[in-house]
């Protein structure tokens, strides 16, 4: 009979397997309880290990990350776990405590560094040894303002300790400054010649305008030589520019003459009293004026190019403003010009006092007949007094008025005179180029 009932049944024991004669050993309460020993004081070992570690962590700073750091083992893992939460439970500790204040601190000066003004006085005369003093900012602690402020100031602090010293760089930098504003200004300067010069011209352009203004220059001229005086009046009238850019490629034509016939007989005339008065007739911009300041010079021509009063605009062939009989000397240089030139002379002998001078110069290659030029001019109530044909573009004479009876002369005369000039000396034609 069982020793206690129970109101189920039991499992059988397992039988063993056959063929098999090896017996389960089960340990021995002795051998169990020294396992157990064994383990819990190797744990404590590896507590005690684990602790000693993270003193030795703490003590070499936290900032060296890397350094000292071990594999931790699960027991070791699960013991700092357990001490990380029994440190949360009892609240932050003093080391969290300045770790919070670090990085208050931290986010003040990061917030003061973006509101940075400029130095003050005081900031801005203390020695750059002086500014970079102490620990140096990193540029995360700083703004980018204030970092580089901080870079600039350590560089300056290298340079006060390596011997070079402000005084020395800033004459230097002062003098590449000036010859930097020194060349911009003459940049500017040329930029402006160039503004108002206007753009460069090439030589090709140079010689189409040298081109242009030659054939302009013809053209003038032979308008000039082809009609009468009246017409050219009027023209020069309506458009004082002609007349200036006729002169200008007359001078341009002359220069290229061994002698310019003005200069010659400036020479004869500076030899009279200098009260006397001499009327230029065609003086062009009052060229004879200028060469005689000390003599009583009148230029007439079409127009005043001048501006300044110094000639008298008439129409030289058919009126002169002056009284007759007043001058001296009467000078007609290369001023022969257009059909009805005979006019010319005949105004030129009225104002002339008796015994005084007719001074004539005319291009060689106008003449059809020197000898009928000569008795046409002494038909007129002149004497010719001197020649000159030595030169290979001019022609020079002198002649010499003198007093006849009955000035007058009828229209049909003076009509026949035109005629007969025109026949005598060619318009002055430029060939084309």
């Amino acid at each position: 009979m069982a020793l206690f009932e129970t109101p189920f049944a039991l499992p059988p024991a397992p039988a063993p397997e056959p063929g098999s004669n090896k017996k389960r050993k089960r340990p021995s309460e002795a051998a169990a309880a020294g396992g157990a020993d064994a383990k819990v004081a190797g744990a404590a070992i590896n507590l005690e290990k684990l602790m000693q570690k993270m003193e030795a962590m703490e003590g070499e700073g936290k900032g060296k990350k890397g350094k000292g750091k071990e594999e931790r083992g699960p027991a070791e893992k699960k013991a700092r776990r357990e001490d990380e939460g029994k440190g949360k439970a009892q609240g932050p500790g003093p080391k969290q405590d300045k770790k919070d204040q670090r990085n208050m601190e931290q986010g003040k000066k990061e917030k003061k560094g973006k509101q940075v003004e400029k130095p003050g006085p005081s900031e801005s005369t203390s020695s750059p040894a002086k500014r970079a003093s102490g620990p140096a900012p990193t540029d995360g602690q700083l703004s980018k303002r204030a970092a580089k402020k901080a870079r600039q100031a350590a560089a300056k602090a290298a340079r006060a300790e390596a011997g070079v010293e402000e005084k020395e760089a800033v004459p230097v930098l002062a003098e590449a400054a000036e010859e930097k504003g020194k060349e911009g200004k003459k940049k500017e300067e040329g930029k402006k010649k160039e503004v108002q010069a206007g753009p460069a011209v090439t030589a090709l352009q140079e010689k189409m305008k040298k081109s242009l203004s030659g054939a302009r220059f013809r053209w003038i001229n032979e308008q000039l030589y082809t009609t009468s005086s009246q017409e050219a009046f009027e023209m020069m009238q309506k458009d004082p520019s002609v007349f200036e850019e006729y002169h200008q490629g007359f001078s341009h034509q002359t220069q290229s003459w061994p002698t310019n016939p003005l200069h010659l007989i400036s020479r004869s005339l500076s030899s009279l009293p200098a009260r006397q008065l001499v009327a230029d007739l065609g003086s062009g911009p009052a060229s004879l004026a200028r060469l005689l300041p000390q003599h009583k010079v009148l230029s007439f021509d079409l127009v005043d190019p001048t501006g300044a009063g110094l000639v008298v605009p008439c129409d030289t062939a058919s009126h002169v403003p002056l009284p007759s009989g007043v001058a001296d000397a009467v000078v007609c240089c290369l001023s022969l010009m257009g059909k009805n030139w005979v006019g010319v002379v005949r105004e030129g002998r009225r104002v002339l006092l008796d015994g005084g001078k007719l001074h004539i110069a005319e291009v060689s290659s106008r003449f059809t007949d020197v000898k009928a030029f000569v008795a046409l001019i002494i038909s007129l109530g002149f004497r010719l007094t001197f020649k000159d044909d030595s030169n290979t573009h001019f022609i020079l004479f002198d002649f010499v008025k003198e007093p006849r009876a009955g000035e007058g002369e009828s229209a049909e005369d003076a009509a026949e005179l035109v005629v007969r000039g025109e026949a005598l000396l060619k318009p002055c034609i430029y060939k084309r180029r």
